[in-house]
């Protein structure tokens, strides 16, 4: 069977959040009904005052005061960077400053840059301990969005002789770098869209696709009928997820169905695959060859959404509370989507692609190395930054500082 109109979860996802201008495909925005995408909105990431840890009591006393970041403005959300401001981006320079080549200037390229904290914070680190780099240093902000945009431009005016804005998607990063430089990027892999694959003992892997449901022709193939889509599954031949599902395969055995699964009459494994952090990696390799990682995201999220590495899908209800759903194909724009790192299979993809060694380090062995962790600290030596988030990780290219093998939950 034949889809004209059909489109990979990937494109949809990217429409959703960031709009046409991220989706390879022009079908699922003529099949929309709004055209706002949610990274558009101008309130979305919350951005709190600093927080002194050391007058706060203990951990009841944080969770109250985490609370009140988040009532600041109804239907946003927040960050550890904004959190732990400026704590959290001080960790991210020193680390920073320890790992370049001190042969050359200071190079830092940051992806998603949010509210424009983390690099704030970086610069002001840096041009705090370290003068001699700072003055000679770069720091190139990238993000699609042009309220994210907006709201960075207090970074530039701050640092004017060091930082820039760039209006782009990271898979569409265009400048070639050909000398040392870093890439930074917090919580921005959660973000990247991901195509679905299906296994089944009886067909083996299948991509999905999505059919607006009027362009459905029959029903030779299982589907899925959701509110304005219908889920087919296909033989797989896009590029981006062939190479995707060869690289996850590496690190994750074949599927199977247990007894368990058998009985509950599941017929086959959902996989979420990375397709778009590849392409973020194949960027990196093409036009940052020298590049050094420094990633930082969840590790695991509990999705309510069907298949191993699914997202939360998920908006603010306006009342301090959120409102999940149980399915990516939600009204345009109107939903964060956001999926957990497999930071093993992103090690893997990063050797393969970019023939560089990395290190996975859960975030509390990354600021035990390199943040003032006193700072932190609440008076009954409680420590947020160190003891919550604790399903988080980050990918390092690979340095003296920090040994990788550093998984387990701590």
């Amino acid at each position: 069977m034949s889809h004209e109109n059909a489109v990979l979860y990937r494109d949809f996802i990217a429409d959703s959040l960031y709009g046409s201008a991220a989706a390879a495909t022009s079908s699922v925005e003529n099949s929309r009904q709004t055209s706002q995408p949610y990274f558009d909105k101008s309130q979305l990431v919350v951005s709190p005052p600093s927080i002194d840890f050391g007058a706060l009591e203990g951990q009841k006393a944080w969770t109250e005061k985490l609370t009140e970041a988040y009532a600041i403005e109804g239907e946003g959300w927040t960050t550890p960077v904004e959190l732990f401001k400026p704590h959290y981006a001080g960790a991210l320079a020193t680390h920073l400053l320890q790992t370049r080549d001190p042969t050359v200037p200071l190079a830092v390229i940051e992806f998603g840059g949010g509210n424009g904290t983390c690099a704030r914070g970086i610069l002001d680190h840096v041009q705090k301990v370290a003068p001699s780099v700072y003055k000679d240093m770069s720091y190139s902000i990238v993000d699609i969005s042009p309220a994210m945009q907006a709201r960075c431009q207090s970074v530039t005016e701050a640092h004017p002789a060091a930082c820039r804005l760039v209006r782009a998607s990271a898979l569409a990063w265009h400048e070639r770098v050909e000398g040392p430089c870093h890439v930074v990027a917090m919580e921005m892999l959660d973000n990247m869209p991901h195509d679905k694959v299906v296994w089944s003992p009886e067909e083996g892997w299948r991509e999905v696709v999505l059919v607006p449901k009027q362009q459905q022709e029959g029903d030779q193939e299982e589907a899925l009928t959701g509110e304005r889509w219908t889920e087919v599954k296909r033989a797989v031949k896009d590029a981006l997820i062939t190479r995707a599902l060869e690289l996850w395969l590496e690190t994750n055995p074949e599927p199977t169905l247990s007894m368990w699964q058998k009985l509950r009459g599941e017929r086959s494994v959902s996989i979420w695959l990375p397709t778009s952090t590849l392409s973020f990696l194949e960027v990196c390799r093409d036009r940052l060859p020298q590049a050094k990682l420094l990633l930082g995201d969840f590790d695991e999220l509990p999705s309510s959404v069907q298949g191993v590495m699914g997202p939360i899908v998920q908006r603010r209800d306006g009342k301090g509370g959120y409102l999940e759903f149980e399915t990516v194909l939600v009204e345009h724009g109107t939903c964060d989507i956001f999926f957990p790192t497999d930071f093993e299979a992103l090690r893997h993809m990063h050797k393969q692609v970019c023939q560089r060694e990395s290190a996975v380090v859960k975030s509390r062995v990354f600021f035990e190395t390199y943040a003032n962790v006193g700072a932190t600290a609440t008076a009954s030596g409680y420590n947020p930054m160190l003891e919550d988030y604790k399903n988080t990780s980050f990918l390092v290219t690979a340095s003296d500082d920090l040994e990788d093998g550093e998984l387990e939950t701590v």
